[in-house]
């Protein structure tokens, strides 16, 4: 059975077309109130956690402009801004990491195909235990952000369980001789100058990239490169 959220983000569109007139506007504008007073105790409950903050979904908000939904603001907007408001809102409530629990479902699956449960577990035997685990998953999550940003147009076409299992190896490794910051910028440096000595079309480098040999080229790279 759908719950009240799904319901609210989930209305027809001709239904929010309906509640953008302006005799109907204080109905859109108690919708967004509502909308946006869960989506922003799912960010008051992400934030709150170490790793939560990292979530896709609360990462995208953040990229855009939105560190958190502002109530206030709502009576003011137009009908125009209510309905891009409320799209925004959809979106957040819409995915799956908008919520503690389903982003830490989101890490544990990563974990099992990574091979690298150690890493993502979400729950711990002692907060030392915790706090140690907890800021090695931060650096994971840093260093994956600090690819994407840096090689967006290419590592969005990538296979990132395999760009995710290979950081997972070198964040696990015991003896990471480099730093995060080195680990990054050789990534990049290798994938661009690999990049620039291509003779072939963009289409055909990444679909090289996701080659099992080109995969294992980058290992022994990171191998060397963390010092292992």
């Amino acid at each position: 059975m759908a719950t009240k959220i799904e319901k609210l983000i989930n209305m027809d569109y001709n239904a929010i077309v309906e509640l953008s007139k302006t005799e109907n506007v204080e109905g859109l504008k108690s919708l967004v109130s509502s909308l946006t007073r869960s989506a922003n105790i799912r960010i008051t409950k992400l934030t709150r956690d170490e790793v939560g903050k990292y979530s896709p979904a609360y990462k995208s908000l953040v990229d855009s402009g939105i560190s958190r939904f502002n109530e206030k603001q709502i009576k003011d907007m137009t009908s125009t801004q209510l309905v891009e408001q409320y799209n925004t809102l959809k979106r957040f409530l819409k995915a799956k990491t908008s919520t503690l629990k389903g982003w830490k479902e989101v890490r544990r699956a990563i974990g099992e195909r990574t091979g690298a449960k150690k890493l993502f577990a979400t729950e711990r035997k002692s907060a030392r235990s915790a706090k140690l685990w907890q800021n090695r998953e931060k650096r994971f999550w840093d260093l994956y952000n600090k690819l994407v940003n840096n090689y967006g147009a290419i590592i969005s076409q990538l296979d990132s369980n395999r760009i995710q299992e290979m950081l997972s190896k070198v964040q696990l490794s015991r003896n990471q001789a480099k730093t995060d910051d080195d680990i990054s910028e050789a990534m990049i440096v290798y994938i661009d100058n690999l990049y620039k000595d291509r003779s072939f079309s963009d289409q055909a480098f990444i679909d090289a990239l996701k080659t099992e040999e080109y995969m294992e080229e980058v290992r022994i790279a990171y191998d060397e490169i963390a010092g292992n």
